[in-house]
Parts: structure tokens; C-alpha cells; sequence
């Protein structure tokens, strides 16, 4: 208790560093630093290790070990005690945990698992497909290695969202090892973590958060956790809890470029944009061929709204990260918003030519078919994806769009309630954040069916909901979006057309909502709200001649492009 460890993809970043004590111990933040050296040799390893104190460079202890590899997790623990007792520091007394190894059997399937972990920091498609390759070696090895067999999970994920792994397939294979890697330990912090990426990529946010509470009751400082419970927490608009679990990510891992892509993810969503782009010049300065500094600048631009700066950064990194079909499709939302169907065609079809059947392909051709009000081939493709991923959040939401505005109202009313349902609802509770755009549809249901005692009370939870966020922090484009919604079930046309005025100012951009998203039907005819929508698309003609002006060559590469 009270022993704070700076972790690996930190310290390692002074590995045969010329850097001295003192130094490290500043960017780390840490009073005492471990150095040493391990020397293979056959079966047989030597490892010296010195504690040593950053403000004076004194060394607190110092010790060699010549030991077998067979004995590599008690040499481990050994080293670890003989710190803690020369640190001095307390340990939790009678309830005090012992510490712990790795729950591997075999130092050479463990070998391999530190291998994956490795590669799947790369964050690129091939990181991942090594990494797998390593976690499937390990567990050949040691098949009952609970941590290879969620890194498994995590690896089939994230090659859903870097590669070209369908996401059916993805998440049915991560779900398989998830699960398995906890009925072989259910207290295994990487699994639960495992599970709760997965409820988070199914849009699950509040099962997300039980296991993530779960992993870091276990280990506090699981960096993973951190990050991916933080996404959780902001997807249900709960950001000052998620600047908190990316601060203490921070603390950790200060000099991880994860941890810091995600820190900018973070102030972005906060609308810290001067901070956030500080951070991301910092990053492009360590590693300017580096293609995440240049995607998070593009996410940074769509979320100001925009549009035509976004594009040139994501082409960038599109170039830069050749298996990743993630930046076409954020230029495909780019090109939605700046009313152009040559960069909507060009960038589509540069998602398909990197994976047909990938997951931010499809989801560039849902949103492209959603915009253009192709309902009938968004319905098809919406319900081929739910028979793979039953109670997709996302896909419900398209589904239920394309069901309103074919006029299939009860088809429409069972799915939004199924999307509720998936999401953790539980009769007699109240909301969530996650909840709110499910529950705004619902509504808006129920009120053309004339139900309106539940209609009444999913309006009422979403507006507390809404109050309580801004009594947190100001509100953003996607709160003021779900408000216009809210007024224009109430028929409050000045309330309403507030709201929309207010997210139009915060960078919101996606007009063809205002006249595809059943919830503004009432309004179509309405001249006001009809001006606001003209004004809408002036805006993305200004913004698409400025992009034209400024990337002249790029523009009309694309242009001709997308003639042919």
C-alpha cells in the first residue's frame, strides 16, 4: 500500500537511454528507480538489479541472482519482496494480499505473451496480427493462460476497428475468448477488461463499466482498464469521471503514446482544443511519421465542425497507416457534411478497396445511405449485420430510422425498445446518458401512437439527465442535439430551434439529420425551421469552397476520381 510502480511502456523508454537518474526520475515522477540486466545463458539466467534513489543517486539495495528459467516467477516475487523491504513500506496488515506472479505455468509461454503485449502496442493491423500469432504460440504452450486468451479478445477487436476483420466475426471471436478466460479465472483483471471492451464496441456501456470496476478492484493500475473505462464513461456524456480515469492512466503511464493519443481523445471531447492540439504537435514532433497525431487532429476538426480541415490530416493518416479503413470513413462523414458526392464516393471507395466487409466500412455506407434517405438498401444491409451482431446499438438506431420513414411504426417501436433493453435497461430505473438518443426515438414513437404516460417519462428522464450534465460541465453539440429532439416531441418550436442554433454554433454539421431523422418530421413544411436547415447547407458550400481553395491538387484529384 502506498507503492506506486511507473509502468513499462514508460520506463522502457530509457532502455539503453543516455539519460541520467535524476532525469527519468522527473518524466516518470518517481522517487526511486530500478535498473539491472538479465544475461541468458541456456536454461540459465543471471539478473542483477540496484534500487536506487533519484534525488541523490544513493543505492538502496543491490542484488544478483544466477537462478534456472524455470524458477523465473519465484525469482520475480523474490525481487519484488527484497524492494518492499528495502522501500520500507507498510504493507495492508491482516487483509494484505500477498504478492502475486503471473498465473502461467511455463516461462517460454510467457515469454511469448510479453511478445504479444508488445506488438499490440504498435496499434496497427500488423501489431495485431503478430500479436495474436504470439498469444496463440503462448497458449499451445500453456492453454490455460487466462491473460494470452483475452489478449486474444482484445486482438480480434481491435482488428475489426485497424483491419479488415468483419466485426461479426470479431466480436463473436472475442466474445468466445472472453468468456473463456474467465471461467478459467474470474478474477483475472485482463479478462474482465476483455469483456468490457467488448460491451463497449456492442455500445453496452453500463455491463462495460461493471467489469472495468471489476479489473481495476483488482489491479488498480491496469492502464488498459483505465483507458477503456474512460471510453465507457464518456460515452455516457460522464466526462469529468473519464478525464479522471485518464488522469490516473496518466500517473501510471505518462510517456505511453496510448495513454497520451488518449489523453487527446479526452480534451478533445472536452472541447480543450488549444490543449489537445499542443499535445498533438508534441506527439508529431517525437514521431512525425507517426499517422495517430494526424487522425486525432482530423477528430479534432469534425468535432469543431470543421469538415474541410479534417480531410487533409485523415488523408494523411490513411497514407501513413496503409491496412486502417478508419480515416476514409471519417472522410466520408467529412464529405457527407460538406455536401460533396465525389470525396463521399472516393473515400467509400477507398474503404472497400482495404475491406469490403470491415466494420468502418459498413459503417461509412450506413451513414452515406442514412444521409441520401436510401432506406430500403439501409434497412437490408442494417438487418444482414444483426443477424451477426444481435442488439448492436448503432445498427438498432439505423434500423429504426429506416423503419420510421417507410412508415413501419410498430416494427420501428419493438426495435428502439430492444435497443433500450440491450443497453442495461431495467424497469423502475432511471436513465443513462447512453440511454438518451434510444430513449428520444422511443418517444418519438410512442407520441405518434398516442402513448403518452411512458412517452411523458422517457422525455423527463432525458431532460434530468441533461440538467445534471450541464450542472457538471458545459453542454456540447451531441447534448444540445438530443434537447432539439426533446422540444420537438413537445411541439416547442422556439425550444427547438434554440437547441439546433446552439449545436450548429458547437460545430454540429450532419444537416441531412434535420430532414432524414423521424424525430423533425412535424417540421418539414415549418418555414423557420426550413431556413435554419438552408442555412445549414450555405454553411457546408462556404466550408467545401474553402477546402477546394486550399487543396487545390488534392481537390480535384478526388473530383476526377470520382468521375471515373
Amino acid at each position: 500500500d502506498g507503492l506506486k510502480v511507473a509502468a513499462r511502456t514508460s520506463s522502457f523508454k530509457f532502455k539503453k537511454s543516455d539519460a541520467d537518474i535524476g532525469e527519468i526520475g522527473k518524466q516518470l515522477n518517481v522517487a526511486t528507480i530500478l535498473e539491472g540486466s538479465v544475461r541468458k545463458s541456456g536454461n540459465h539466467a543471471r539478473i542483477t538489479a540496484q534500487l536506487i534513489k533519484v534525488d541523490d543517486g544513493f543505492h538502496l539495495w543491490s542484488e544478483t541472482y544466477d537462478r534456472d528459467l524455470d524458477n523465473i516467477f519465484e525469482v520475480q516475487d523474490e525481487i519484488a519482496t527484497a524492494i518492499v523491504e528495502a522501500l520500507k513500506l507498510p504493507l495492508l496488515g491482516h487483509d494484505a494480499q500477498p504478492i502475486t506472479s503471473t498465473s502461467a505455468e511455463n516461462y517460454a509461454a510467457y515469454d511469448l505473451y510479453l511478445l504479444g503485449r508488445h506488438h499490440a502496442r504498435q496499434y496497427s493491423e500488423k501489431g495485431f496480427k503478430r500479436a495474436i500469432d504470439y498469444y496463440q504460440a503462448s497458449l499451445e504452450i500453456d492453454p490455460s493462460f487466462a491473460p494470452a486468451i483475452s489478449g486474444l479478445a482484445d486482438g480480434y477487436i481491435y482488428l475489426a476497428d485497424f483491419g479488415d476483420l468483419p466485426q461479426g466475426e470479431a466480436l463473436k471471436l472475442a466474445g468466445n475468448a472472453a468468456e473463456k478466460a474467465l471461467s478459467i479465472n474470474p478474477d483475472s483483471p485482463e479478462a474482465h477488461s476483455s469483456m468490457g471492451l467488448l460491451m463497449n464496441s456492442l455500445g453496452r456501456y453500463q455491463q462495460a463499466e461493471t467489469h472495468f470496476l471489476k479489473a481495476l478492484q483488482v489491479n488498480p493500475n491496469y492502464v488498459n482498464a483505465l483507458l477503456w473505462y474512460r471510453s465507457a464513461l464518456s460515452s455516457q456524456f460522464r466526462f469529468v469521471e473519464g478525464t479522471e480515469m485518464i488522469d490516473r492512466a496518466m500517473a501510471v503511464d505518462p510517456l505511453s503514446p496510448n495513454v497520451r493519443r488518449t489523453h487527446v481523445s479526452q480534451l478533445t471531447q472536452m472541447s480543450l482544443f488549444d490543449d489537445a492540439i499542443r499535445e498533438i504537435q508534441s506527439l508529431i514532433a517525437v514521431s512525425p511519421d507517426d499517422p495517430t497525431p494526424y487522425e486525432l487532429w482530423g477528430e479534432l476538426f469534425l468535432r469543431k465542425g470543421l469538415p474541410q480541415n479534417a480531410i487533409p490530416m485523415h488523408r494523411n493518416a490513411h497514407r501513413l497507416r496503409p491496412g486502417d479503413i478508419y480515416m476514409a470513413s471519417q472522410n466520408v462523414r467529412a464529405g457527407l457534411q460538406l455536401g460533396d458526392m465525389d470525396l463521399v464516393n472516393h473515400w467509400l471507395q477507398e474503404a472497400r478497396s482495404r475491406g469490403a466487409d470491415a466494420r468502418w466500412t459498413l459503417s461509412a455506407e450506413n451513414e452515406a445511405m442514412y444521409a441520401a434517405g436510401e432506406f430500403s438498401d439501409l434497412l437490408r444491409q442494417v438487418d444482414a449485420l444483426l443477424e451477426l451482431q444481435p442488439s448492436q446499438t448503432q445498427l438498432l438506431l439505423y434500423r429504426n430510422v429506416a423503419l420510421m420513414n417507410s412508415g413501419e411504426t410498430d416494427a420501428a417501436k419493438a426495435t428502439m425498445q430492444l435497443a433500450l433493453d440491450s443497453s442495461g435497461f431495467v424497469s423502475g430505473q432511471d436513465l443513462t446518458g447512453d440511454q438518451m438518443t434510444i430513449a428520444v426515438q422511443l418517444a418519438n414513437i410512442l407520441d405518434q401512437s398516442g402513448e403518452t404516460k411512458q412517452r411523458d417519462w422517457l422525455l423527463a428522464q432525458v431532460s434530468n439527465l441533461l440538467e445534471e450534465i450541464e450542472r457538471r460541465e458545459p453542454r456540447d453539440k451531441f447534448a444540445f442535439f438530443i434537447a432539439a429532439g426533446v422540444a420537438s416531441i413537445r411541439d416547442d418550436l422556439a425550444g427547438m430551434l434554440l437547441e439546433l442554433d446552439s449545436a450548429v454554433e458547437d460545430g454540429f454539421r450532419d444537416h441531412w439529420e434535420l430532414v432524414r431523422n423521424p424525430v423533425f418530421e412535424r417540421w418539414q413544411e415549418n418555414e423557420e425551421f426550413k431556413a435554419l436547415y438552408q442555412d445549414m447547407l450555405q454553411v457546408s458550400e462556404r466550408m467545401l469552397r474553402e477546402y477546394y481553395i486550399n487543396n487545390p491538387a488534392e481537390a480535384a484529384a478526388t473530383a476526377t476520381e470520382g468521375a471515373h
